[in-house]
């Protein structure tokens, strides 16, 4: 075996270049992330003491809702057939059931301030409809009045005619039964070639009396008969009503339209739209709803709720009330005690 040397290498900085290599070598810092830690951790903390402190200011003292709301009138629109002092009452009465059933300062009337809600009354289709529909609702009960009156009259002309109907009958039985038994006994004398002067005179005044019985029979048959053209009228009365007002209807379903889903107030943007009302109950009812909204409430799941999104039955009869839900609602939104 031949003896051989290893000789030295060496690699000149310049013969490698492992800037393509694909091995990428990071140097950190420990003492700059500590400090990166640390401050995510501060403004974590600040956050927390941020909300911490406005929850207890919420709680307790805070007023979100800056109660009382003040309201006043915006425009105003007499086609609606309230006066200003009637209207301003209502509003009121609204007003005293929210803070009646809270027990707090909701809302105040400020006729002055121009940051107050301001409530106006837009008179549109929707009124004009019910305006119409009260009148054709008031001509219907006056119908239903005089219709009443005219079928009481004609029951008792039709009862009198009736036991008159029944009457003629008998007599004309009775009058047919005589007048065959007269006309009878005239062939039978004349059979046997004429009546004695006694038994002729008989027969005259018997034939009288039929006259003057036919005579009565028929003018108790005019009188029926006068009797039927007034039961004739009544029936012609009642039926021209009827006609009328039915056509009226008519005249008020072609023209007006009066849908569940219209709106009959709304409050948008410090503003209460009054569209539609029934009645005062019912306009109550309605600004009952409206300050609800103005005081940041939304809508209840109760029919029964002044809160509902809509009107129904329930009330129409006067029965709407304010849920315990809204009124929990309420104090914990204001921060009520």
């Amino acid at each position: 075996m031949s003896d051989f040397e290893v000789l030295p290498v060496q690699i000149e900085e310049n013969d490698v270049d492992l800037s393509n290599s694909g091995i990428k070598k990071e140097i950190t810092n420990p003492t700059l992330q500590s400090k990166k830690r640390r401050i995510v951790i501060r403004w974590i903390w600040l956050v927390i003491v941020v909300v911490v402190v406005g929850l207890v200011w919420w709680w307790f003292g805070g007023n979100v809702c800056s109660l009382p709301i003040e309201y006043r009138i915006g425009h105003y629109d007499e086609r609606f057939d309230i006066s200003k002092e009637e209207f301003l009452m209502v509003l009121s009465e609204a007003e005293l059931k929210w803070e009646s059933a809270t027990g707090q300062d909701l809302l105040r009337y400020n006729a002055n301030s121009t940051e107050a809600v301001a409530v106006n009354l837009v008179f549109d289709d929707r009124q004009v409809a019910t305006q119409e529909l009260e009148r054709l609702k008031f001509e219907r009960d006056g119908l239903e009045s005089e219709i009443g009156s005219i079928a009481d009259e004609y029951q008792k002309l039709r009862s009198v005619y009736d036991a008159r109907e029944a009457s003629i009958a008998e007599l004309k039985t009775y009058y047919e039964e005589q007048l065959q038994l007269f006309e009878l006994t005239v062939r039978a004398w004349n059979t046997r070639g004429g009546a004695s002067r006694d038994v002729y005179d008989e027969l005259l005044r018997e034939q009288s009396r039929l006259d003057n019985y036919v005579s009565d029979l028929n003018a108790l048959i005019d009188e029926q008969n006068r009797q039927a053209e007034q039961l004739n009228q009544l029936a012609g009365q009642e039926q021209e009503k009827v006609v009328g007002f039915n056509a009226g209807v008519s005249r008020f379903n072609e023209t007006f339209t009066l849908g569940e889903d219209d709106e009959q107030g709304i409050y948008s943007s410090g503003t209460i739209n009054v569209y539609q009302f029934d009645n005062r109950e019912d306009l109550v009812m309605l600004l009952m709803h409206e300050f609800g909204h103005a005081l940041g409430l939304g809508h209840d799941s109760d029919p029964q709720s002044i809160m509902f999104p809509r009107k129904n039955e329930q009330q129409d009869d006067g029965d709407a009330y304010i849920s315990s839900g809204t009124l929990q609602g309420l104090f914990r939104r204001c921060n009520l005690h």
